[in-house]
C-alpha cells in the first residue's frame, strides 16, 4: 500500500535522500511539536484496534485503529453461525443412516423369517393333507376289506340255500378264523364277528343251532395258537401289521393242527350259552325281551375263559343306536368310540361279575400298558387308553332286488390305525384331533414316525387354532357292492393341527445371521463415515486455521476497508500473490486489465509522519545483527502501542524507518493534533528506550535520537 501526499514536498524513505540533517530536522521536529502541545486526555481513543499478527516466527506490528477488530469479528461471527449448522447436517446424516439401518436390517430379518414362514406352511400343507387323504384312504380301505368278507359270507349262505336249503340266520362260515385273518390283516383291524339277525319266533331254533355248531372255536383257537400273527391286525408286524400266509398251506397247517391238537384245545375252552343272554347288574341272564335279536356268533381271534357268544349284542349301550341306522338305512356305520383297553375280547361288553370271569382274557389291556409304558419315553403327558370304535356292515339275504339286512359285521378299529401305517414323511409334532357330532373327541400326536394317543379330550396347541385341516370321513361307492358310509349318525372326523414343535424346526438363526450381516455392513459405513468427517473435519480446521492467519496477516497490512475490498473482490490474484510473496506487493493494475474496479481513495484530511533513528548507520555499523534487532525492535515495538493508544495508523516500516498517517481510512478532524501527540510521545519513548538498552548494546546507545517530518493535506490510498 502506498501513501501519495497531494502536497509539494514529498516523504522519502532513505536517509541520504532527505533534506533534513539529523540534528536540523530533530530540532525542527522539536519547534514542530512545541507548538500548541495538546495533552493525551484531549484525545479520543479508538476503539477499533487489532493485534500483533506473527508468522514465520517474526512478529509483523499491526497498525493503529481499526485495522483488525471488525473484520476478526464478522469473520469469527460467521464461522460460530456455520458450525452449528454443520453440526445439525451431520446428526440428520447419521440418525438417516441409523434409521436407514434398523428399516434395511428389519426388511431383511422378517423376509427371511417370512421365507422360513413359508417353507412351514408349504410343509404343514402337504402333510395336512396328506394326513387327511389318509384318513379317508384308510376307511376306504378298511370298507372294501370287509365289504370283500360280506360278500364272502353272503356267497356262502346262497350256496347252503341251494345245496340244503339252510337259511339265515342258520349260516356257519368254514374256516371262519382263517377267512377272517386276512380281513383284519388288510383292514388293520382288532376283531371281527359276524353277528346274525334272529327274530323272535327263530329264538329257540338258533339256540339250539348254536349249541350243534360251536365247533368254529376250537378250530379257531387251533389256528390261533399255530399262527399267533396271523390274527394280529393293526398292531401286528411286517408291511400291513401282519405276516401274509399262503392259502394252501395254512388249511394244510390249521388241519394237522385240529387233528392233533382237538382235544387240548377244546379242554382250555369253557361251553357257550345255550341261550341268548344279556347282563343284568352284573349277572348273566336270559334274553326274555323281543326281538330281534342279534347272538354274538363266530368271531376273532377266540379267547379262553368266559365265553361271550350268544350275547345279545343289541343290549350293549353304545351299539344300540348305531345297529339301529345300520337297519333303517342299509349303510355301514362307524359308531362310538370305547377305550379298548377296558374293553372285553376287543368288544365294548358290560361288567360281569368276577365269579363269571374265571380265566377272562385281558389281552388289550396289558397291550395298552405296553404301549403306554414305552410312549412314556417320547411324550411323559401320553394317557393310558386304547381307543376304538365297531365298523357295523350289512349282511343281505340277496345281492340285488328286494333284500333284506340278514346279519351283520362288527369289525373294531384302533382309530390310531387310520394314521399309523400313512404317515407324511419326516411328520414330527402334529396333533389329530378326532371327533364326532355325539360329543366324543380325542386326540393323538404323531412324532417320530409314531402315533400316540394324548387323552380323551381335544388336547392341540391353541396357537395355532388358524391353522387346523379338518377332513371328514367320506367312504362312497368304494365297495363293490356299493354300500356306503353312513354320514348322519356319529360322522367321524379328524382336525389336523401343528404344533410348536413342528413349527420351530424350521427356524433357525438365519434371519438373524441375515440382519446381523447388514448391521455390520451399516455399521462398518458408519465408522467410515465417522473417519471420513474427522479428515474433512480436520481439513477445514486447517484450511480455517491457515485463513485466519492470512486474515490476520492482511489485516495487520491493510486497514479493514482494504482488507475487505481485497477478500470481496472477484479476482483474488492479488491477494494470493502478496501472500505467497509480499515483496511482490499487489498489482493493481492486473485488476484494472481484467475489468475490475482498482482499491484507492482519496482521504482530503490526513496528516502523515515519516521518522527515522538518528545516528543508526553509524552505531548499527558495530554492531551485531542480534543488537541491531533488538533495538529496532524494542523502539518499533514501543511506537505500535503508542499507535494504537492515540488512533494513528502506521504504514510500514523499512529499516530503522517508520510510516504512520493519521485521518485514514476513518476520518479524524483531529488528525494533525493526534499524529503531533503521537510524534511527541515516540520522541521521549527513544530517549527512555536508548538509555535502558545502554547497557546490553553499548554506552554510544544513549547517543541515538529519534528524529521526525510530518506533513497535513489530502492523501491518495492505493
Amino acid at each position: 500500500m502506498k501513501l501519495d501526499n497531494n502536497s509539494t514536498s514529498s516523504l522519502t524513505k532513505s536517509k541520504e535522500s532527505s533534506s533534513m540533517s539529523e540534528d536540523s530536522n530533530s530540532s525542527s521536529n522539536n519547534n514542530d511539536v512545541n507548538g500548541d502541545y495538546v495533552s493525551d486526555d484531549d484525545v479520543s481513543k479508538s476503539d477499533n484496534s487489532s493485534e500483533a499478527a506473527s508468522a514465520d516466527g517474526l512478529t509483523i506490528p499491526s497498525g493503529g485503529g481499526s485495522t483488525t477488530g471488525t473484520g476478526d469479528r464478522r469473520e469469527s461471527t460467521t464461522i460460530r453461525r456455520r458450525d452449528p449448522q454443520l453440526r445439525m447436517i451431520r446428526v440428520i446424516v447419521f440418525m438417516v443412516l441409523f434409521v436407514a439401518g434398523v428399516i434395511v436390517c428389519a426388511f431383511v430379518f422378517y423376509s427371511a423369517r417370512s421365507a422360513q414362514t413359508a417353507e412351514f406352511d408349504l410343509r404343514w400343507t402337504d402333510q395336512s393333507e396328506h394326513i387327511g387323504d389318509a384318513f379317508i384312504s384308510e376307511a376306504a380301505s378298511k370298507m372294501s376289506n370287509v365289504d370283500a368278507f360280506a360278500i364272502t359270507v353272503q356267497s356262502h349262505a346262497l350256496l347252503n340255500r341251494g345245496q340244503i336249503g339252510a337259511t339265515w340266520p342258520l349260516v356257519s362260515l368254514p374256516e371262519f378264523s382263517y377267512r377272517a385273518s386276512s380281513i383284519l390283516t388288510n383292514a388293520r383291524a382288532e376283531t371281527l364277528a359276524m353277528i346274525p339277525r334272529v327274530e323272535t319266533n327263530e329264538k329257540r331254533m338258533w339256540e339250539d343251532y348254536s349249541v350243534d355248531h360251536q365247533g368254529w372255536r376250537e378250530e379257531g383257537f387251533a389256528f390261533q395258537e399255530r399262527f399267533p400273527d396271523a390274527l394280529q391286525g393293526s398292531t401286528g408286524h411286517g408291511e400291513h401289521g401282519g405276516e401274509q400266509h399262503d392259502h394252501r398251506q395254512l388249511i394244510e397247517e390249521m388241519t394237522h393242527g385240529m387233528a392233533s391238537g382237538t382235544n387240548e384245545s377244546s379242554s382250555q375252552l369253557r361251553s357257550i350259552a345255550e341261550v341268548i343272554w344279556n347282563v343284568h347288574d352284573g349277572k348273566p341272564v336270559r334274553e326274555t325281551g323281543y326281538g330281534p335279536y342279534f347272538p354274538l356268533w363266530q368271531h376273532v381271534p377266540v379267547h379262553p375263559g368266559f365265553p361271550w357268544v350268544n350275547y345279545n349284542m343289541a343290549d350293549v349301550d353304545i351299539d344300540i343306536e348305531a345297529i339301529q341306522v345300520v337297519l333303517n338305512s342299509e349303510n355301514a356305520v362307524l359308531g362310538k368310540y370305547f377305550d379298548l383297553s377296558k374293553a372285553s375280547h376287543g368288544h365294548d361288553f358290560p361288567q360281569v361279575d368276577e365269579q363269571y370271569q374265571e380265566n377272562e382274557n385281558l389281552q388289550y389291556r396289558r397291550m395298552a400298558e405296553m404301549e403306554h409304558d414305552a410312549s412314556m419315553d417320547h411324550n411323559p403327558n401320553m394317557s393310558y387308553g386304547i381307543p376304538a370304535a365297531s365298523l357295523w356292515y350289512p349282511i343281505f339275504d340277496e345281492f340285488d332286488g328286494n333284500r333284506t339286512v340278514v346279519a351283520l359285521l362288527d369289525v373294531t378299529v384302533r382309530f390310531d390305525s387310520f394314521f399309523l401305517h400313512s404317515l407324511p414323511p419326516n411328520a414330527n409334532g402334529i396333533y389329530c384331533v378326532v371327533s364326532n357330532p355325539c360329543g366324543q373327541v380325542f386326540t393323538f400326536k404323531i412324532e417320530n414316525e409314531m402315533v400316540e394317543f394324548l387323552g380323551f379330550d381335544d388336547l392341540h396347541e391353541v396357537e395355532y387354532e388358524d391353522y387346523v385341516l379338518t377332513q371328514e370321513m367320506e367312504v362312497e361307492g368304494s365297495t363293490f357292492t356299493g354300500i356306503p358310509l353312513n354320514d348322519d349318525y356319529c360322522r367321524w372326523k379328524v382336525d389336523v393341527y401343528p404344533s410348536y414343535q413342528m413349527e420351530i424346526a424350521f427356524y433357525d438363526n438365519t434371519p438373524a445371521i441375515y440382519a446381523g450381516a447388514m448391521a455390520a455392513i451399516f455399521i462398518f459405513t458408519g465408522l467410515l463415515l465417522l473417519l471420513y468427517d474427522y479428515l474433512v473435519e480436520r481439513r477445514q480446521r486447517y484450511l480455517a486455521d491457515t485463513a485466519n492467519k492470512t486474515n490476520a496477516i492482511v489485516s495487520s497490512l491493510f486497514p479493514d476497508v482494504v482488507r475487505d475490498r481485497l477478500f470481496e473482490n472477484k479476482n483474488h490474484s492479488n491477494v494470493k500473490k502478496f501472500m505467497n510473496d509480499p515483496s511482490l506487493g499487489v498489482d493493481q493494475t492486473e485488476g484494472v486489465r481484467s475489468g475490475s474496479a482498482p482499491i484507492a481513495d482519496l482521504f482530503p484530511d490526513c496528516t502523515v509522519m515519516f521518522g527515522d533513528i538518528a545516528g543508526f548507520t553509524a552505531w548499527s555499523s558495530a554492531r551485531e545483527p542480534s543488537q541491531v534487532f533488538i533495538l529496532l525492535e524494542t523502539v518499533y515495538g514501543a511506537f505500535d502501542k503508542i499507535a494504537k493508544r492515540h488512533g494513528v495508523f502506521k504504514v510500514e516500516t523499512i529499516g530503522d524507518c517508520y510510516l504512520a498517517v493519521t485521518g485514514l481510512p476513518d476520518p479524524q478532524a483531529d488528525h494533525a493534533i493526534r499524529m503531533v501527540k503521537f510524534s511527541m510521545a515516540c520522541i521521549d519513548q527513544v530517549k527512555e528506550l536508548t538509555k535502558e538498552l545502554e547497557v546490553s548494546l553499548g554506552p554510544d546507545t544513549a547517543d541515538i535520537s529519534f528524529r521526525i517530518g510530518l506533513h497535513s493535506g489530502p492523501s491518495l490510498l492505493v
